[in-house]
């Protein structure tokens, strides 16, 4: 317990300099991780162009399982792009021959896909143009005929002379007649 709050008083930046003051006291796992923070900052550096060291001589301080994988990886790599016909996988580079019919292949793509897209625009603007002139030919036909066609117009006939009804059915004219009959109105 003394100990304890010897060290809390003692603040953290105290702590600190306890443990910069042991480094023999720092496990296996936490060398090996601080052992590759720093080949990764070299490797980094490297490739940055600002160090004069090989990054095959920085990747010997990696752990020997990453190097297994990471060649593992390329070889994958490589095989995918000579199965895909990409070229020789030593080349690294793709020939200017593939790389013109790629384009070609490509601008030719884009070419049927946009004239697809445009057909089938043009058939949905057809169909609507069709539409159209059908309502547009209902229309017509309507506004030519005259009003005195229209079905719901009945002509009644009775004793005190025709009649013209608007909107009365043929069960309605016929219930008019048998009363007309009934009241003996009917000749």
């Amino acid at each position: 317990m003394q100990e304890w709050e010897r060290k809390r008083s003692g603040g953290p930046c105290r702590v600190a300099e306890e443990h910069e003051a042991r480094p023999e006291r720092r496990s296996r796992k936490e060398e090996v991780e601080r052992q590759r923070k720093v080949t990764q900052w070299e490797i980094a550096k490297a490739l940055a162009g600002k160090s004069q060291q090989n990054v095959e001589q920085l990747q010997k301080h990696l752990p020997s399982e990453f190097n297994k994988k990471y060649e593992e990886w390329r070889l994958k790599m490589k095989m995918a792009e000579v199965k895909a016909g990409h070229g020789a996988p030593t080349q690294g580079q793709v020939s200017p021959g593939s790389q013109k019919r790629r384009a070609a292949e490509l601008r030719r793509q884009t070419r049927t896909k946009d004239l697809q897209w445009l057909e089938r625009e043009l058939q949905k603007v057809s169909y609507g143009i069709e539409s159209l002139l059908n309502a547009l030919e209902r229309v017509r036909d309507a506004m030519r005929r005259p009003k005195e066609d229209k079905e719901d117009k009945v002509t009644i006939k009775t004793a005190e002379g025709e009649f013209r009804f608007e909107g009365i059915n043929k069960n309605f004219t016929k219930k008019l007649y048998e009363w007309e009959e009934r009241r003996g109105k009917r000749k």
